[in-house]
This record gives C-alpha cells, sequence and structure tokens, in this order.
C-alpha cells in the first residue's frame, strides 16, 4: 500500500543530488589539475508520517489509534434550518382577514398536511379596521380564544360613537400603532384558530360592526408543535474529489477496506428519512459506477429528539463498507470522485398521529466523508512528478558516480526512474539506464505489519560526455513505481512510525587545463 506523498522524500533525495553546490570546485587555483572528490550529498531517516506532515493535502490526512495512515476527503455540509417550514406557516395566515360573523373560525390551512398543536410566537403585529352601522354608540370585546400569553387570551376592548345615518361611519383603526402579539402562543381547536367579538350598544343590545378587518404582519415564530407535514427538501448535486491519483500514469492500487460516511446531526423533532437519488464513483480508467446497497434503496433514518428533548440535537454515523455495499470494489480501484445528490423527507411515514416539533434554532445536517485507509495492495502503480534543474555551471565535471543507500521499512518496493528534459519539454536523457528498484519492500506479518527492514545499494555512473549533454537540462521527470508484490498476496498498511533512510554520496572526478 503506498501514499502519494512518499515520492516527496525521493524527489527530495534528487533534488538535494542534483542541487549540491559544486562551486568550490571552481574555486581551485591550480592552472592544471585532475581530482576526485567523495561528495556526501545525502543523508537522513523519516517516517512515513513526517513525510505526510509537509504534504499540501495534511488536512485530509488522519492517523487512527494504531498508528494506520488514511486519506479522508468530506463534501459540503448539507444544513437545512427550520426557518424552511416556518416560512411555509407564516404563508398560510392571509395578509388581511375579512371577519364576517361573530365567531369565526380564520382561513388558516397550511400546506403538506400541517397540524399543529401550538405555535408559539416570537414577533408580529396585529392591526385592525372596522366601522359602526348602528344609530347608537357601540362598545366592542374583540377576543382571539386560540392566541394565549401566560394563561390569558388575547383580547381588547374598542369603542366607537352612533352612525347619524348619512356620510361616513365613525370607524377605527390602529394601523398605526398596531398591538404587539410577540410572546403569544397560538393554540389550534380542531385545526382552527378563532377569533370572535361583541358589540353591544349603551341600552345593553347586541349588534353587529361593520368592515371588520384583521391585518398579522411581520409573523415569525420561535416553535411548533404537531403533525409537520410530509415535506421534501432538496439538497442538490454535491461532489468529493479524491486527489490521491492527481498524479496517476498507470499500474494498479487497491485500498482493503474504503468506507463512506454518512455523518447527521439533527435538532429537528420529527423523523426525518435520506432520500439518495445519486450516489456513484467515478475512477481512474473513466468509469462511474452506482454504489448498490440497502441504505441507497431504502433511506437512512436520522435520529431526533423527543418531545422531552426540546433544544437537544441527536447526531450518529451511518457506515457503507464492503459488508453493506459494494465500495470495495469502487473505492478500491482508484477512485477520483464521488458524486452524490441526496434530498431529505421530513415525516416519511406520513403519520398524522406522530406529534413532533421545531425551534426557531432547529436544523439538520449531514455530510458525506470518504475514507481511504493505507491498507492494501499496488502493482505497479506509478506516479511522476516534475522538478526544476540547472546544471550549466558545472564546467570541470568529468564523471560522477552516485551511491544510494535505503533501509526500508516500509512494505512495498519503490523503483524509480528520472528523465532530463530541455525547456522545449523534450527528453535529453534518463539518469537510469531503465527502471530501477531503489528500496526493497520490508516482510510483513498476517495483519500487513513490516517485521523488519530491507536494506538495498544502488550506484548510478554518469560520465563526462553524459554529463555534458545534460547541461541543457531545465527540469527533471522522475518516475516512480510502486510495488507490494514481494508481500502477495497480503495486504500491506502504512503506519505513521515506520522510517526510510536514504543515503546519497558521490564520486566526483573534475580537471582544469588553461
Amino acid at each position: 500500500m503506498l501514499t502519494k506523498n512518499l515520492p516527496a522524500l525521493i524527489l527530495l533525495l534528487f533534488c538535494c543530488g542534483a542541487c549540491v553546490d559544486l562551486g568550490t570546485l571552481n574555486e581551485l587555483q591550480s592552472p592544471e589539475y585532475q581530482a576526485e572528490f567523495a561528495v556526501p550529498l545525502f543523508n537522513s531517516e523519516i517516517g512515513i508520517g513526517e513525510i505526510l506532515a509537509e504534504s499540501p493535502d495534511l488536512d485530509a490526512l488522519r492517523i487512527d489509534e494504531t498508528g494506520l495512515l488514511h486519506f479522508e476527503y468530506r463534501g459540503a455540509v448539507l444544513r437545512r434550518e427550520a426557518a424552511e417550514i416556518f416560512d411555509q406557516i407564516s404563508a398560510a395566515f392571509p395578509p388581511v382577514i375579512p371577519i364576517l360573523s361573530n365567531d369565526l373560525a380564520l382561513p388558516f390551512t397550511i400546506p403538506n398536511g400541517i397540524s399543529l398543536d401550538r405555535l408559539d410566537l416570537k414577533a408580529g403585529t396585529l392591526s385592525y379596521y372596522l366601522e359602526n352601522p348602528n344609530e347608537a354608540p357601540v362598545d366592542i370585546v374583540v377576543r382571539f380564544p386560540t392566541f394565549v400569553r401566560n394563561g390569558e387570551p388575547l383580547e381588547f376592548m374598542l369603542s366607537l360613537p352612533a352612525y347619524s345615518g348619512s356620510g361616513p361611519r365613525p370607524s377605527l383603526s390602529n394601523q398605526d400603532n398596531p398591538i404587539d402579539i410577540a410572546e403569544y402562543a397560538i393554540v389550534p381547536q380542531n385545526d382552527s384558530v378563532y377569533v370572535n367579538y361583541t358589540a353591544t350598544t349603551d341600552m345593553g343590545a347586541e349588534v353587529s360592526v361593520a368592515s371588520f378587518l384583521i391585518q398579522m404582519e411581520n409573523l415569525s415564530f420561535s416553535y411548533a408543535e404537531g403533525f409537520l407535514g410530509q415535506l421534501l427538501l432538496d439538497g442538490g448535486m454535491d461532489e468529493i474529489n479524491i486527489d490521491f491519483f492527481d498524479t496517476y500514469i498507470g499500474g494498479d492500487i487497491y485500498f482493503a477496506e474504503p468506507q463512506v460516511t454518512f455523518e447527521v446531526e439533527s435538532a429537528f423533532g420529527v423523523p426525518i428519512q435520506s432520500m439518495v437519488n445519486t450516489f456513484e464513483v467515478s475512477t481512474v480508467d473513466g468509469s462511474t459506477l452506482g454504489v448498490i446497497s440497502p441504505l441507497v434503496d431504502n433511506g437512512v433514518n436520522f435520529p431526533f429528539p423527543s418531545l422531552s428533548e426540546v433544544g437537544q440535537s441527536k447526531s450518529e454515523s451511518f457506515l457503507f463498507d464492503k459488508h453493506n455495499s459494494n465500495l470495495d470494489k469502487l473505492l478500491g480501484e482508484g477512485p477520483t470522485k464521488v458524486n452524490y445528490d441526496i434530498d431529505v423527507l421530513v415525516n416519511p411515514d406520513n403519520d398524522p398521529n406522530v406529534t413532533g416539533f421545531l425551534t426557531d434554532s432547529s436544523y439538520f445536517s449531514v455530510q458525506m466523508a470518504v475514507d481511504l485507509p493505507l491498507f492494501g495492495t499496488a502493482t505497479g502503480f506509478s506516479v511522476n512528478d516534475t522538478i526544476a534543474l540547472d546544471l550549466s555551471g558545472y564546467e570541470e565535471v568529468e564523471y560522477a558516480e552516485f551511491k544510494v543507500i535505503t533501509e526500508n521499512e516500509l512494505g512495498i518496493d519503490l523503483l524509480t526512474q528520472v528523465y532530463f528534459i530541455d525547456e522545449q519539454n523534450q527528453v535529453l536523457d534518463s539518469l537510469l539506464d531503465e527502471r530501477t528498484q531503489i528500496a526493497t519492500g520490508a516482510p510483513v506479518d498476517e495483519n500487513g505489519l513490516s517485521t523488519s527492514s530491507q536494506s538495498k545499494t544502488t550506484l548510478i555512473d554518469v560520465n563526462a560526455q553524459r554529463f555534458d549533454k545534460l547541461k541543457a537540462a531545465t527540469a527533471l521527470v522522475i518516475e516512480f513505481n510502486f510495488s507490494s508484490e514481494s508481500n502477495s498476496p497480503r495486504y500491506v498498511k502504512l503506519i505513521d512510525t515506520q522510517k526510510i533512510s536514504i543515503r546519497m554520496g558521490a564520486i566526483i572526478g573534475v580537471s582544469s587545463k588553461e
């Protein structure tokens, strides 16, 4: 098993080799000389965890309690607020309500089958307009029996003078100073919200008023309780890009235990279920395949707080792995992207006997995480990288012999080839005659853990003619090939404490003639 960041160490090795300061050789004062110098170029021991710590993808790196390295990629957080449902409830109140009788059920029909037992207002105003068509003054008591605060219904008293029988009728309005109805609880009776009034003349007779209008504005709510209906909330499409294969050029890699987790949290006091429209994986070979799992077919039921847990949230993780899906096939063989589209269904069973709640701070969220433990196999898995190079200042080098000594605790072999390219990206030469193994994989036990280290020495000769040719190079293209075949058929684990030591030196022959 391998990580795309392991080449960083070998890249550093060759950078050090290519950029070693030979300027001191130019400072020799003898008018004519031949000499051979032993130059230590590199000597380092580093853990795989330290290599990864230098990675630009450090945020994706996780080390579990056993030391096993993981690359973890996360999608965007799908989050929905209770405001989406409260907005629908608010829209159910007509902007202007004509009061056509002394005892009226307000037209209060909420979509999606919502049936409320209680609705707490945190803001809102109530305005009225009415006229007296009676030839006697009237006292009016307006009462909203389903609007309750501190155990008392909303109630107010009005008075209008007598109508003379001609001209405009006496009227009354509080449009400029509406009643503040914040902190009232609306408690529907038989799924209705009522308003009633009595208008009494000075002789005690009950009469009616005319053109009586009620207007409620700027309503917002802090709490709702009851059957909140069945509601589908669109989550939208998202994707997780897996950059592990950004420098991939060939070969195979197999992750033995890939996982995808849905991490859900809900402060909605109501049953919620995911509806997976799309869940698919794209791979390095260009194919895109769907995830097959009962969790996809049947959806995931979110945990939710009960009526006795108002203000709390519940969270849970739902795991897709090789035991309940085909992810070992899809994520095991070169994943580059996970696409998903998840909607959420409120009250999936549409059971009107389910009493739920919402607060103004209620929410639910879903996030998908892809986990690739560095545990598996690699066969000829190849990546490459390019670094800048400048050898133009080295005039006296007649030959060089590079020696690379590795001590490897990782259970993977490392082969490499280095190409020198010019500014037109044309290959001038290669450092090695062929792809060469510079590190031998350490043997592993039945758990995939290395049991010892392996040593390897590699010699690389560069003569004067080749070196002269290489001075036109402006960059190195380094190809890395990883393989766990020496440990086949066992899977290999990469642990953060496993180390690889690399020493590099050179014998350099120089001469100078005036």
